[in-house]
């Protein structure tokens, strides 16, 4: 019996885990743009800037900002979504590179626990970059902005 439980917690644990990287793997194993960070934001009617550092090295790591404006000028109630854009640019460590990327999606507010977030979810294209080799890449975006002024940025694509 101990054998069954333990073999339904691993298949379990694994699902997740795979199903966690499902988003990233549909670029394939080696992405050319992979950016994650922590950070903070400020919110506005409608707009919110957010910047932190990002330690994923394609191109390369450095700190990253952007900001998120809702189509219509004011971030959607919880449980709805409303149609946004967004940018991100990330600056390399020692300024010798940067990648500023343009992104379409949607935001939605989201309960997490006891704490409210808005989530932008979205499709990019390099707007500008120092790096050649990622000039026509595109990808998707993941911003979370908490309630508590935190911010999680995850970018990937080729």
């Amino acid at each position: 019996m101990n054998i069954l439980k333990a073999t339904a917690v691993a298949t379990l644990t694994m699902g997740v885990a795979l199903a966690a990287a499902a988003p990233a793997s549909a670029y394939g194993p080696n992405p050319k743009v992979s950016v994650s960070g922590l950070g903070t934001h400020s919110s506005g009617a409608g707009t919110a800037t957010y910047s932190g550092y990002s330690y994923a090295e394609l191109p390369f790591q450095g700190e990253y900002s952007g900001v998120v404006t809702v189509t219509d000028g004011s971030f959607p109630p919880l449980g709805e979504c409303e149609p946004a854009t967004a940018t991100v640019r990330v600056d390399e460590d020692g300024g010798n590179g940067h990648v500023e990327l343009a992104a379409s999606g949607e935001v939605c507010g989201i309960l997490v626990g006891a704490w409210t977030m808005q989530r932008f979810e979205g499709r990019w294209t390099v707007a500008s970059t120092s790096v050649k080799k990622i000039a026509r890449s595109e990808g998707v975006v993941d911003l979370r902005l908490l309630s508590d002024g935190q911010a999680d940025l995850y970018v990937w694509g080729r």
